[in-house]
């Protein structure tokens, strides 16, 4: 009997000390991203989107290791939590690589206004600086130059501005040389086509001012599209417009396919919100729209949905 007893003992301190050693191997994971790795990234030069992702993923991943687990007790009992952890090391860092992705995402769709909003490292200060000096008259004409910058590190970006800087020098110089002697400067140089419902203006066509006018019409667009109206019509009347960039023109189409969702169809062909939130995901442009938000939360477990106009036009209030 004292055998027994001395047995069942030995079994209980054995599952302790289990216990014990499992607690301590949460102090200490084998973590493979460091959060020294993550902040030199999201700091840097680079801010390639794909790297981005994948360091997200993997810090995701490792989320468990900052809460730690732990029996309570001889004979283990109730579970303890400590997630300090988690709040003081994990979370923080999650949130600099969130914003690292959102400003990526503004760099690839070429938004030059909300891009000057942003906070930027000491390694940064150079793209800063370039943005600054980047009129907004010149927006369109320099998304244009740009191209494709997906791939491009910050760095990349800069010395390419500069050179578009640089190269509007001498433009400006014989516009204002031409001035002084007379000779009114070349109207194709300078016009830019708009529909006539869109100028609110009594600037002319040919007027030196009408560039000025029509580049302000990007940043409209890009606002009224994170805006609660979206109406068809403007949309139409905005997919039109000539002179903006093909990836806009994808985030103005999507606001026209929103108002033609009636549930019909099936797999890639349906017309659905759950179909539908996918793509206005994917849009750099739509972050924190109206729009985004009331497909979000009509996917949502529970949610009441409906495809009439009146219910869409409600909830993007």
């Amino acid at each position: 009997m004292a055998i027994s007893i001395v047995t069942v003992l030995l079994i209980a301190f054995g599952v302790w000390l289990v216990n014990a050693y499992l607690g301590k191997s949460d102090k200490s994971p084998n973590i493979q991203l460091t959060r020294q790795q993550i902040q030199t990234y999201v700091e840097g030069d680079s801010l390639l989107l794909h790297t981005l992702e994948d360091y997200k993923n993997m810090w995701q991943s490792q989320q468990k290791h900052y809460v730690q687990r732990k029996g309570k007790g001889f004979f283990g009992g109730q579970v303890e939590v400590d997630s300090s952890e988690w709040k003081k090391v994990w979370q923080p860092v999650f949130e600099k690589i969130e914003l690292a992705i959102k400003k990526r995402n503004l760099i690839k769709v070429q938004d030059f206004a909300e891009l000057k909003k942003q906070n930027y490292s000491r390694d940064q200060q150079s793209f800063k600086n370039a943005l600054g000096k980047i009129d907004s008259t010149k927006y369109v004409e320099l998304i244009r130059k740009l191209g494709d910058v997906s791939n491009l590190t910050l760095s990349d970006i800069v010395a390419k501005v500069d050179e578009f800087l640089k190269s509007n020098n001498p433009e400006k110089q014989s516009i204002a040389e031409n001035s002084k002697i007379g000779n009114e400067p070349n109207p194709s140089d300078i016009n830019v086509n708009v529909p006539n419902k869109l100028r609110e203006s009594n600037i002319k066509p040919n007027e030196s001012k009408s560039e000025s006018n029509s580049n302000d019409i990007i940043a409209e667009i890009i606002e009224y599209l994170k805006g609660d109206e979206l109406e068809k019509s403007k949309l139409e009347e905005y997919k039109r417009l000539e002179g903006i960039n093909k990836k806009l023109k994808n985030s103005i189409q999507l606001g026209l396919e929103f108002w033609a969702l009636d549930g019909s169809g099936e797999d890639k062909a349906a017309k659905t919100y759950y179909r539908f939130k996918d793509k206005v995901k994917s849009d750099g442009i739509l972050n924190d729209s109206k729009l985004k938000i009331f497909v979000e939360k009509i996917c949502e477990p529970g949610a009441v949905v409906s495809y009439r106009e009146i219910d869409k036009k409600k909830g993007l209030k």
